[in-house]
């Protein structure tokens, strides 16, 4: 049992997630495992839910039903309060734009998540329970296509204290120009990319973003963006 489970613990997040919930039962903590739909290293801003599951189908290298192959992560009860853990983002990550190895990396942004910020990667899904979007623990809780639509906001984004100030959907879509806001708890430095969706990963069109900090503490940083004309 040991062995079948450290060979799938680095791809099937049931694993993960069942093995957490029977730790949980046997500390006595009321426990539920709960599916969905996530963006992770392979998402990209603009894929539909369709999209976004043939994501979780293809890294799963199996032959697994639709729903079989959706991300599983964690609820438990703590203090009266549901709070949600994601054991499989939570202790690696995927480098699935590369060789599509699992990589060990601890990351406690993963382990009682705020609802608030656990919502922008991971969203609750079961076609048989109409209620399911209980597990969201919002109030009130976002459809699929408010979770499509948004941002793609790593757990690092929230590690670092960043909020997003402005209202934006994902693709966004601009029209001569926009402009982007980060707030934070304390001044920072930004590094970013701006470059054509359909080609890698680049500095290509950083010369037409300008970024400077606003108010006097300096903890807000805007985006002016301005893409060239095609």
């Amino acid at each position: 049992m040991t062995n079948y489970l450290m060979i799938d613990f680095q791809k099937y997040s049931v694993v993960h997630s069942v093995c957490f919930q029977q730790m949980c039962q046997i500390a006595d903590i009321e426990v539920a495992v709960v599916q969905g739909y996530t963006k992770d290293a392979q998402y990209v801003p603009g894929l539909n839910e369709n999209q976004i599951l043939m994501i979780s189908i293809n890294a799963t290298g199996t032959s697994f039903s639709a729903e079989d192959s959706l991300h599983h992560w964690i609820a438990v009860v703590l203090e009266g309060n549901w709070r949600l853990v994601d054991p499989v983002c939570g202790a690696g990550l995927s480098d699935s734009k590369r060789s599509g190895s699992w990589h060990p990396e601890l990351c406690d942004n993963f382990f009682l998540t705020d609802p608030e910020e656990f919502i922008y990667t991971h969203f609750p899904h079961d076609s048989s329970d109409p209620q399911y979007f209980r597990w969201q623990l919002l109030l009130p809780p976002l459809s699929l296509d408010q979770f499509v639509s948004a941002p793609h906001l790593s757990s690092h984004f929230f590690h670092n204290g960043l909020e997003l100030e402005s209202e934006v959907r994902a693709p966004w879509e601009l029209q001569d120009s926009g402009v982007l806001r980060l707030g934070g708890w304390e001044v920072m430095r930004y590094r970013y990319r701006l470059y054509p969706s359909a080609e890698t990963e680049s500095q290509e069109l950083n010369n037409y973003c300008f970024c400077h900090l606003e108010e006097e503490d300096r903890t807000t940083a805007s985006f002016q963006i301005c893409p060239p004309n095609t």
